[in-house]
């Protein structure tokens, strides 16, 4: 009689035992092997040393009196035995995307890495709490007692959900218990999707300030209530048992959209900035200034929130609010940020890098060109560059930190005011500048914006790169243009033509007769003239230089 398929001897080097069991049922299956020959059939062809293997596992039984489910098992416990699942998880979260890694070859690792954490729909599952190191043991004992008397946390003798904790020390010394819930309940519950105000929308509310307060609250999240469905997802394990949090605890996925929204809703109507738990309040004169303090300070203490007093300043003329230092002439960066990015060391690796320009890209919008300066940086970013870090980065990157000095200002937007809108082009990047024309006549900075040319837009010719950059520029500060009279600012003359009043020209790219539509959607507020009476133009390709020139008139 024919048979159909081979099965080999068990080779584990080559092969899952798992796997070869799987093999060898579809194998009995096609053969129409009884049940009482699957045993002599399994132990004729797993291989001498398999077979000797579970000789020595068996003893003092012969591998023959044994089923074929029990030598399936036994052989299964020896090669595959039943992970840690401490341990699995542990290395499923520490699974990073390796540099150049394709993202399909990435999410197979990941799957391989889950496959023995039984993570399950809901990730039902309570890990243990994490060793402390002995010196921050008491410092946690102490916060722990803190919470529980002040009720944001309650014990519990059980719990199908609990998190580990995460010490952290702020800038005045101080414990913030955190939990690590990226392994417990962030996986499972719905993220609230509330959007976090952008830094340039809040800014461009602070024209005309003179006198500003800055209002902090204290332990912010643990201000808010959480109802009883939601305070199981809470739990932590610590060295002192189960703790719930009664009130929002840091850790949560959604904790920060939460509070925006509940701030927002409870601030509506109200002349302040908020961001989080950071509160910003302005006037023009100091009785408008406490007037619009008093009524944000009611606003608190209607609804119960306490703020910390220490991280608070009143009727200061000059005041530091995420980052940047806002006083009546416009928005400085700040002075330890700058002075952190003037000291930093070169990178030494991918990370190191991207750690630098994450930090230096938050000022992006006080350095003119960025993207031409950085593009010997940035290319080190591209997958497939093998790093090197040469004489051609390190000018790079020496010139980006002197681009960078904490004596920039930028002025504040005032709708009251002229707009003009500058863009330019270099081989290596486009950039724009968005600027107030003042009442004495002088042009200041709002703004400036950038980014590098890809491979493909680096074979433009010059007018198309012009091109390019007048409608990045216009889609980039869009927020400020829209529904506005500005004055676009150009030193290439043929761009007069092409989005000026000649409409019924052709521009032979599909992409660029796009843009231009785009900025025709602005004609009844857009006027396009050859005015350089601005800082706007490109010395050199490689390395820019913002400068006023005189006026020409098309």
């Amino acid at each position: 009689m024919a048979l159909f398929g081979r099965i080999d001897e068990f080779k584990p080097e080559n092969e899952q035992w798992s796997a070869y069991i799987e093999r060898m049922e579809q194998f009995f299956e096609a053969n129409d092997v009884a049940e009482d020959k699957q045993v002599a059939t399994l132990l004729s062809v797993m291989g001498a040393a398999t077979y000797g293997l579970l000789r020595n596992l068996v003893q003092p039984r012969k591998p023959k009196d044994k089923t074929f489910d029990k030598i399936v098992a036994v052989l299964k416990e020896h090669y595959e035995p039943k992970p840690l699942l401490v341990a699995e998880r542990f290395r499923f979260n520490r699974c990073n995307q390796k540099a150049n890694q394709p993202v399909t070859q990435y999410v197979a690792e990941l799957k391989q890495c889950a496959s023995n954490c039984e993570f399950g729909a809901n990730l039902d599952a309570s890990l243990r709490d994490r060793p402390l190191p002995f010196a921050m043991k008491d410092r946690v004992e102490q916060e722990l007692r803190k919470l529980e008397e002040a009720n944001i946390i309650s014990p519990v003798k059980h719990s199908e959900w609990a998190a580990p904790i995460v010490p952290v020390v702020k800038k005045d010394k101080s414990l913030r218990l955190c939990g690590d819930y990226k392994v417990s309940a962030n996986q499972a519950v719905e993220t609230e999707t509330y959007p976090l105000p952008h830094l340039e929308e809040l800014l461009a509310t602070l024209s005309g300030g003179k006198i500003f307060s800055k209002i902090d609250l204290a332990t912010a999240y643990q201000q808010v209530l959480l109802n009883d469905n939601s305070e199981k997802y809470t739990t932590i394990n610590t060295h002192r048992g189960l703790f719930v949090y009664n009130r929002l605890p840091f850790g949560i996925s959604s904790a920060p959209s939460i509070f925006q929204r509940i701030m927002e809703n409870l601030m509506k109507g109200l002349p302040v900035v908020v961001f989080l738990d950071d509160l910003l309040i302005m006037g023009r004169t100091e009785k408008e200034h406490l007037h619009n303090l008093q009524k944000v300070l009611q606003r608190l203490q209607e609804n119960g929130l306490r703020v910390k007093r220490s991280k608070c300043e009143f009727g200061k003329t000059r005041v530091e609010y995420l980052g940047h230092v806002l006083d009546e002439q416009g928005i400085h960066p700040s002075k330890d940020k700058v002075r952190a990015i003037q000291e930093a060391p070169a990178p030494t690796n991918v990370k190191e890098l991207q750690a630098f320009l994450g930090l230096f890209n938050y000022y992006g919008r006080f350095v003119p060109q960025q993207s031409t300066v950085l593009a010997p940086l940035y290319r080190l970013l591209r997958g497939q560059v093998i790093w090197k870090w040469t004489e051609v980065e390190q000018v790079a990157f020496v010139k980006c930190k002197e681009l960078l000095t904490s004596d920039w200002v930028l002025a504040h937007y005032d709708p009251s005011l002229p707009l003009t809108l500058a863009c330019d082009a270099s081989a290596y990047g486009i950039g724009a500048v968005i600027q107030h024309t003042m009442p004495d006549g002088v042009e200041r900075p709002i703004a400036f914006a950038s980014r590098t040319l890809s491979p493909a837009e680096k074979k433009y010719s010059q007018i198309e790169k012009e091109a390019l950059g007048l409608i990045y520029g216009v889609k980039k500060f869009h927020q400020y243009l829209w529904g506005r009279h500005f004055n676009l600012v150009t030193d290439h003359k043929p761009l007069l033509i092409l989005f000026g009043e000649h409409k019924s020209l052709h521009w032979p790219q599909h992409a660029f007769r796009g843009g231009r539509l785009y900025c025709q959607r602005m004609t009844t507020t857009l006027s396009i003239a050859n005015q350089k009476s601005t800082v706007m133009l490109m010395d050199s390709p490689a390395v820019p230089c913002w400068r006023p020139a005189t006026q020409e008139q098309p």
